[in-house]
């Protein structure tokens, strides 16, 4: 039986400063000839994301573009998959905090007395990413600082 190459994988997105793409780590699984077992190995793609639908930690579906594209970004995103933070169950289709269903936690709360039963409204919330540029900066890529010259970058650790 032939070996198919992959096309299409799932991973996450890392912060990206260049226009138009999108950093991606897939993780796949490598084998070991010696040990006959097979190993996790982290791999960091450019994605082409014209639309700039995804942001740093959202998973994301992307896919191989045909062999006669040009230059070198090889991989196209396909959708967001899931959005930072908003994980749903594939079963359900319910959205979980962790390991429990958001409805679960804000029904024991309710029950327990808490908040008027709220532990954190995600109705009411705004969408994220609302004070990038201001709060935010998961957008940018962290750059090292390399001088201590008394002024504070928000955007450098």
């Amino acid at each position: 039986m032939a070996a198919r190459r992959l096309t299409m994988y799932l991973g996450q997105c890392l912060p990206s400063n260049v226009e138009g793409l999108a950093k991606v780590t897939v993780r796949t699984l490598k084998r070991d000839e010696i040990l006959n077992a097979f190993f996790p190995e982290n791999t960091t793609l450019d994605v082409r994301d014209p639309q700039h639908q995804c942001r740093a930690g959202d998973t994301v579906l992307i896919e191989q573009m045909p062999d006669d594209a040009l230059g070198k970004v090889k991989f196209q995103l396909l959708k967001t998959v899931y959005r930072y933070g908003d994980n749903r169950d594939p079963i359900t289709g319910k959205l979980v905090m962790g390991t429990e269903y958001r409805e679960h936690v804000d029904l024991e709360a309710q029950l327990a007395g808490k908040d008027g039963g709220v532990t954190f409204d995600y109705e009411s919330a705004p969408p994220r990413g609302w004070q990038e540029g201001k709060k935010d900066w998961s957008h940018r890529e962290p750059e090292v600082k390399w001088h201590d010259d008394g002024k504070w970058e928000p955007h450098q650790w």
